[in-house]
């Protein structure tokens, strides 16, 4: 929605009422449950194992994508305020 999104994704972005997260990389966009998968591939480590999500269909991984997005709340919780990022972090986020 931003001006670093029409960069990437030029002057007709993706209609965001249809997802809620995407990832650029690699001259594509990953949007729902293949770009969660490919970010916490990329942290490295244990969240490789992630990469075997890949091997569901994808319509089974967005439904599962799309329960938790309209859960998080109730999974995760709910906070007054975001949190700001440390010094380390503030260049992870677009500007």
């Amino acid at each position: 929605q931003g001006r670093t999104a029409l960069q990437l994704l030029g002057p007709q972005p993706l209609d965001s009422t249809q997802w809620s997260i995407a990832l650029v990389a690699d001259r594509c966009v990953y949007k729902r449950s293949e770009a969660v998968i490919r970010i916490l591939v990329g942290l490295g480590g244990a969240w490789g194992i992630a990469r075997v999500l890949l091997f569901i269909p994808q319509p089974i991984r967005d439904w599962g994508y799309q329960m938790v997005a309209q859960n998080r709340y109730h999974l995760f919780g709910q906070r007054n305020q975001c949190r700001i990022p440390r010094p380390g972090e503030a260049a992870r986020f677009l500007p």
